[in-house]
């Protein structure tokens, strides 16, 4: 299942779910009209389908809750989609609408990005996520010299 598909499912989901909610509320609301203004019911048979209603809004509301949540039975496919997304983040960046294109950049240059006259542009730092395609810090600190032939570089 691509993750469209998912994305649409989980929608229709939410869709009935809140359909469901709208329904129960609406029973609900006539159950205590009955009751209160035309006492077309004795109380115990209110009190009942009372509980009976609140029990299924909130099972309603408990699929609402989960129905948006994206299926992960193809996780193969949301690894790949997550690896695309890392690695062509150009790419993916070119694929989105403006607005959506404006918060992918904050999640990626959190701090923005700089323009400095004698290096250009440039970001101080960038999301985590895409910590390990940064150069490390430091220019060569850290390098072990080789050895064995000469000429022996300094640290």
């Amino acid at each position: 299942m691509q993750w469209h598909q998912a994305e649409d499912e989980g929608s229709s989901r939410a869709a009935a779910a809140r359909q469901a909610i709208d329904t129960a509320r609406e029973r609900r609301a006539r159950l205590i009209d009955a009751y209160v203004y035309q006492s077309a019911l004795p109380e115990t048979d209110y009190r009942e389908r009372l509980v009976l209603l609140d029990r299924e809004i909130l099972e309603a509301e408990e699929h609402l809750a989960t129905a948006d949540a994206p299926a992960l039975g193809d996780l193969g496919g949301l690894l790949d989609y997550a690896e695309n997304l890392v690695t062509r983040a150009d790419e993916s960046w070119r694929g989105l609408e403006p607005d959506l294109q404006r918060r992918f950049q904050h999640l990626v240059f959190p701090r923005g990005i700089a323009f400095d006259p004698a290096n250009g542009f440039g970001a101080s730092d960038t999301c985590l996520l895409f910590s390990d395609f940064e150069p490390p810090n430091g220019g060569g600190e850290g390098m072990v010299s080789p050895t064995g032939f000469e000429p022996v570089f300094p640290p």
